[in-house]
C-alpha cells in the first residue's frame, strides 16, 4: 500500500509541475494581448493541457486502487474483531 501512496505523491508532483508550466504559458500568452480562445488554440497550451487531463485521470486510477486496499484491509480487520466470539 505504501507503494501505491508513493507512486500518487509522485504523479500528484507531475500535475503541480504540468499545471504551473501551463499557468506560466497562459500569463506570458495573455501579457502579449491574446484572448483566452486564441490561448486555448495555442500549440504548447494545448499539450500541456492534454498531458494534466491524461494525469488526472492516472491519478484517478491509483486512487482507486488505494481505495480498494485501504477497503481490503479495513474488511481483514473487520473479520479478525468478529472471529475471537467463534471456537
Amino acid at each position: 500500500m505504501e507503494a501505491i501512496k508513493m507512486e500518487l505523491a509522485i504523479k500528484r508532483g507531475e500535475w503541480r509541475t504540468l499545471r504551473q508550466k501551463k499557468l506560466d504559458i497562459k500569463e506570458r500568452l495573455l501579457a502579449d494581448g491574446l484572448d483566452k480562445k486564441a490561448i486555448r488554440k495555442n500549440a504548447a497550451y494545448r499539450e500541456l493541457e492534454k498531458r494534466q487531463e491524461h494525469l488526472s485521470t492516472v491519478i484517478k486510477h491509483i486512487e482507486k486502487r488505494l481505495n480498494r486496499a485501504l477497503a481490503l484491509v479495513r474488511e481483514g480487520q473487520r473479520t479478525d474483531s468478529c472471529d475471537h466470539g467463534a471456537h
